[in-house]
């Protein structure tokens, strides 16, 4: 006898019939079967009938097998799903149950998660979003680094970057930005100031923007014919200009026709070619020297390698310096750019000795970084107070929590004696954990987007891109992940507390905490007031320093305004702008409120410099690249109207604009340079002017005045008498023993008198500017004290709660001993001593913890003094005074229980 194999037909039933799995095990368990034993000749029909029998009975059983087991999976699944409801179901109870405690714990979220999401918001939006332009991660910033001098980010002169495009090869391109221009757009009706900004023709295709209607400039737009240049009779052609979207609509209505009609700009013709679009922001740092506001863009009228001054100084720090930009080739790391400038740097240096000795170098960063990088310390200091405040608000609620969970020990020692597991008891507290920090997750976002909205409302001109700040999607995963965060934080220790207790424990247990429990909510009291301390030390130093710092003048009683003195065919040359300039100065200082007047080329707090090289008697023009100095024009008014002091010497006078007679004045900080090579005044300073060496005498020295900003000194400066270097755009201020804004009608209308045509523009006191001027910090130091006083709030309201529970948890006691004598001031010592012996702990941590990092956090806002005893001692008091009478209050309710009362409910 011998075994058969079953039929090719049973076979192929068996494959077409059963998955591949099944049909694959059943068929080789068949064939091993020594029941298939089947002789031939009983039929291929007997054979197949009895193999199909044992394979269906073999698949009934495996998939019974499969249906038990996923029976219990299911079952599991199921029993989780329903315990979860469950949980939620009771959590749901729990806070309509006790809607006092749910509202104190959902709106301390909701102050905690909202701050942090309104912040966030911020941050997202101006530090981590990509730059709106073509492929901004392949966009730099360039700028040049003088290693003796220390200065870095200076603005780069036009030659350099010739010499950059014809040397580099990872670049894909260099764009360059000159300064901007004060003009006007004449013709028809009234002169309208507007700001026009000069760049390289290539300036828009490097950042890879299309107008919105029209065309970009094209290759060598705009640059003058040397046949034309070198012909003093010939006219150029006019020059092609771009709009913003701002001044096509304010200005020409929104015409589609603009492109290609012939406007006059300061009273030269010009033709308009395009208009760029509706969300176009050149975002640039405020060390460019590049206005961020352009109204009208212009192609340089010259090759960059003609602003070359062969036969003179190379004058590289002055009128012919600005902002490159540079693309990368694909594939191109900053480092490997920083390389191959590095090279280029190096043989500058061997070709200019002046370079050389300023240890001349190039440095590139990322565009990105170096937009956001001056808002960047303003947001991180944000960003860590309202960490502080999220983290205070988590342990508020823990406290609140873990005081509830206290009175409902019996309910959880009876879910233990019945059986509940960890795990099960774990989950519960979790589920209401979560509920809680869900609701206040909501109710913060609803918050944010409060906030976001005043943000939008109050934001300084200082901080970028913040015209479309939104809650997006972002920001509500953001604000999610809080949540999630909240509810670990404050949820973690009730949780594994509720694991911790015993059934038959907590049944006899008569009332009051255990020593663990009331050590684990003072930590957390301690933790709460030592936070709170820390931020709010930190934003009182901020503060106190913003309203001592000494600007180096009076803004009080000063009222500001500019000009631009470029016009056809006037004011061509500094004798005829500083004619001009002396008579407005002397109409406006006869009116009868007038105390003084002057003229600065830029007013102190804007940002924009104008540095110069400058050398003692003793060096060599190669050897002024190690000295940079801040270079003002002022008349000889200008002191006494901006109330800045005279240490020594003199003022100017107007004698002092002869040319044949060059004076300067220096600051503080340039006398003590010079006082290293002997006296002050008389000593002699010679610095480049129009690209010619010149040399002047020190007559005074006056105060030190900030020129960039209000967080850092600045650098030294040196003021010149106008005439010496007439420029054309020009800042006026007047001192006035009445109200300022009383004399703009006046000043109107002399400017009008004198010249028609030249638009009055920024007129406004001087405290408006200066406002103005520090709004990102100030826009900053107003938000953490407001994040302060939210931590203050909540400091005391925790320590409220804890205080009032602890007093509530003792009724049994304080009844006895009132019972027994004890009198009601006795009490009311005793828990207020209780709630301030934690305070004091918290408060001498705090200070521990200020002192150690409040120069991290106030360091990024502004110059502070770390360890200003008077800031200390104020928010120290405070925080104490809260506390105190946080304390107070459940102390004096405590102590008007009845004792007999007490011991009848006990």
């Amino acid at each position: 006898m011998h075994r058969s194999h079953p039929p090719k037909l049973a076979r192929a039933l068996l494959r077409f019939f059963l998955r591949g799995e099944e049909r694959d095990v059943i068929i080789g368990d068949l064939d091993e079967e020594h029941s298939t034993d089947i002789r031939p000749d009983r039929g291929v029909l007997l054979a197949a009938l009895w193999y199909w029998k044992h394979a269906v009975a073999s698949v009934m059983a495996v998939r019974r097998r499969d249906n038990e087991r996923l029976g219990r999976r299911s079952t599991r699944g199921q029993a989780i799903i329903a315990e979860t409801w469950q949980d939620l179901r009771y959590a749901g109870r729990g806070v309509r149950k006790d809607p006092a405690f749910a509202l104190v714990a959902i709106f301390t979220l909701a102050l905690g998660i909202g701050a942090t999401t309104a912040i966030f918001t911020v941050v997202h939006a101006v530090m981590l979003r990509p730059l709106p332009y073509h492929e901004p991660d392949r966009l730099v910033l360039l700028w040049n680094h003088t290693t003796t001098g220390g200065l870095a980010k200076m603005p780069i002169a036009a030659p350099d970057v010739a010499e950059y495009e014809a040397e580099a090869t990872l670049f894909e391109a260099f764009a360059f930005s000159d300064r901007i221009r004060d003009v006007a757009i004449t013709g028809d009706g009234d002169p309208q100031h507007v700001t026009l900004g000069w760049v390289s023709a290539n300036f828009f295709d490097v950042l890879g923007i299309d107008p919105h209607i029209g065309r970009r400039f094209l290759p060598g737009e705009g640059i003058i014919p040397p046949e034309i240049l070198n012909d003093s009779t010939a006219t150029p052609e006019p020059n092609s200009v771009i709009l913003s979207y701002g001044l096509w609509q304010r200005f020409f209505g929104a015409d589609a026709s603009v492109i290609g009609r012939a406007i006059e700009i300061s009273g030269q013709a010009t033709t308009v070619v395009g208009v760029l679009q509706r969300d176009f922001e050149l975002l640039l740092p405020s060390g460019a020297g590049f206005s961020t506001t352009i109204d009208v863009w212009s192609p340089l009228r010259f090759e960059l390698s003609a602003f070359r001054r062969p036969t003179r100084l190379r004058d590289r720090d002055s009128d012919n310096t600005g902002a490159v930009i540079g693309r990368l080739n694909p594939g191109v790391t900053v480092s490997q750019a920083q390389l191959e400038m590095d090279g280029i740097a190096h043989r500058q240096r061997e070709r200019f000795a002046s370079y050389d000795v300023a240890g001349m170098r190039i440095d590139v960063g990322l565009m990105h970084n170096e937009v956001v990088g001056q808002a960047r310390p303003i947001l991180l200091a944000l960003a860590g107070a309202v960490s502080l405040v999220l983290l205070i608000a988590c342990i508020n609620v823990a406290n609140l929590v873990l005081a509830r969970a206290n009175d409902r020990d019996k309910e959880m020692a009876l879910r233990a004696a019945l059986g509940a597991s960890r795990g099960r008891r774990v989950r519960q507290v979790f589920t209401e954990s979560a509920v809680l920090s869900t609701l206040g997750g909501v109710a913060g976002v609803l918050l944010a987007w409060g906030g976001v909205r005043l943000l939008v409302s109050f934001r300084p001109e200082g901080l970028p891109r913040l015209e479309d700040l939104a809650v997006n999607a972002v920001v509500l995963g953001f604000s999610l992940g809080m949540t999630l965060l909240a509810t670990m934080l404050f949820g973690i220790a009730p949780a594994f507390d509720a694991t911790r207790r015993r059934g038959s424990h907590l049944l006899h247990r008569h009332g009051g905490s255990t020593r663990h429990e009331n050590r684990f909510r003072n930590l957390l009291i301690i933790a709460e007031v030592s936070l709170s301390l820390t931020l709010l030390v930190g934003a009182g130093l901020s503060f106190e320093r913003l309203q001592r710092v000494q600007p180096g003048f009076v803004s009080d009683g000063v009222l500001a305004f500019d000009l631009t003195l470029r016009y056809p065919n006037r004011f061509r040359g500094p004798g005829e702008r500083s004619q001009f300039v002396n008579l407005l100065q002397e109409r406006i200082a006869a009116l009868p409120t007038v105390q003084a007047v002057g003229l600065v080329g830029r007013l102190p707090l804007g940002g924009r410099q104008w540095t110069q090289p400058y050398g003692f008697a003793v060096q060599t023009p190669d050897e002024w690249g190690a000295n940079r100095a801040n270079f003002r024009v002022v008349t000889a008014g200008y002191f006494s109207a901006m109330g800045t002091r005279l240490l020594t010497g003199r003022h100017f006078l107007p004698d002092d604009d002869r040319q044949d007679l060059r004076v300067v004045i220096v600051d503080e900080t340039l006398a003590r340079r010079i006082e290293a090579n002997g006296p002050v005044i008389g000593s002699r300073l010679s610095f480049p002017l129009d690209g010619a060496a010149v040399s002047a005498a020190v007559i005074g020295v006056v105060e030190n005045v900030r020129h960039h900003d209000l967080r850092s000194p600045g650098r030294e400066t040196l003021y010149v008498p106008y005439r010496h270097e007439a420029s054309r755009e020009v800042s006026f201020v007047v001192r006035t023993s009445g109200d300022p804004t009383s004399l703009i009608p006046s000043v109107r209308q002399y400017v009008r008198g004198l010249e028609a045509g030249i638009p009055l523009y920024n007129i406004q006191t001087m405290n408006d500017y200066v406002a103005a001027a520090i709004g990102p910090t100030q826009f900053a130091l107003t938000l953490m004290l407001l994040f302060a006083g939210v931590a203050l709030f909540l400091a005391a309201v925790g320590l409220y709660g804890v205080i009032s529970y602890s007093a509530r948890r003792r009724t049994h006691e304080i009844g006895i001993r009132m019972a027994l004598g004890a009198e009601r001031g006795s009490v009311v010592r005793q828990v207020v001593w209780n709630g301030m012996t934690l305070v004091g702990i918290g408060l001498g941590i705090g200070i521990a913890m200020s002192l150690a990092g409040s120069r991290l956090l106030t360091s990024t806002l502004f110059e502070t003094r770390p360890t200003d005893p008077a800031t200390y001692a104020a928010v120290t008091a405070l925080l104490a005074a809260v506390s105190l009478f946080a304390c107070y209050l459940p102390a004096r309710r405590a102590s008007s229980v009845d004792p007999m009362e007490s011991l009848r409910q006990d």
